[in-house]
């Protein structure tokens, strides 16, 4: 892994391009070369993207399975998970990564296309996975693990862990 694929600091994200490959419409995580973000920073929107979490083999551990994510600002990630059939938890597909968990359980299984929608108004998250409300008015505070420091505004990022997660279909609107 480089130093920027470790790094929570903003400004070594702008020292480089985007290292991710684009194939079929769609832009792929790449595990140890670091997250892409807009160059743009956004406060109030709404953000739609799809994404599909690969199968992963049996031996790699549930949490880790398709782990990714979207940060809201820089700062606050809403996780990406395979946690198809799972309890929700602060941790899951979904949730506001270790602070809220979803709602509802509402992903589909490894392998198939999902679609997330993220509202963010005055630091107020509203979620939508697969056409189901998973986080309902969530005001946002602490920055997440990795989290760029906390703000009103700031990129959208997406977040390349240990799965070649792929995102597609990806549209911001301002608010």
């Amino acid at each position: 892994m480089d130093a920027r694929a470790a790094s929570s600091n903003a400004e070594d994200y702008n020292k480089t391009g985007a290292r991710w490959k684009i194939e079929n419409s769609a832009v792929i995580a790449r595990p140890g070369y670091g997250d892409i973000m807009t160059t743009k920073s956004y406060e109030n929107y709404k953000l739609h993207l799809n994404f599909l979490v690969p199968e992963e083999p049996e031996w790699v551990k549930n949490e880790w399975k398709g782990n990714s994510g979207v940060y809201i600002h820089g700062s606050f990630e809403i996780a990406i998970h395979n946690s198809f059939g799972l309890e929700p938890t602060k941790r899951t597909n979904g949730a506001l990564y270790r602070q809220a968990a979803p709602i509802v359980e509402a992903s589909k299984k490894a392998g198939q296309w999902q679609s997330l929608e993220i509202t963010c108004i005055n630091n107020t998250l509203t979620v939508t996975l697969n056409g189901k409300i998973i986080q309902d008015k969530i005001l946002i505070k602490k920055q997440t693990l990795y989290g760029f420091p906390a703000s009103q505004s700031g990129p959208i990022r997406l977040q390349s862990e240990c799965s070649k997660v792929r995102f597609a279909n990806i549209a911001i609107k301002q608010l």
